[in-house]
């Protein structure tokens, strides 16, 4: 079996509750996650026999507004970590 996991991050400036003039996903900075549900799609259609996976990283800080439009636009919830729990650093 063929298995396939994307694994992408975004810039988070637009999004980060600690930056103050923060636009959230009309940032231009947070345009390339847009390009995370085309991407999918294409290793999809060019690999069907492929279990496809995907793991989005960013901030834990963004808003319930811009949470609800990113969940809406991966069609999944969110699973927050913290990274010391999967680093053994």
């Amino acid at each position: 079996m063929l298995l396939f996991v994307l694994l992408a991050g975004f810039p988070c400036q637009g999004l980060s509750q600690l930056n103050s003039q923060r636009k959230g996903l009309a940032d231009p900075r947070s345009a390339l996650v847009f390009e995370l549900p085309r991407i999918a799609e294409l290793i999809r259609s060019e690999l069907p026999e492929a279990s496809f996976h995907h793991l989005y990283e960013n901030v834990a800080s963004c808003s319930s507004e811009n949470l609800a439009a990113l969940n809406q636009l991966f069609g999944c919830l969110p699973y927050r970590m913290c990274g010391s729990q999967v680093s053994h650093m």
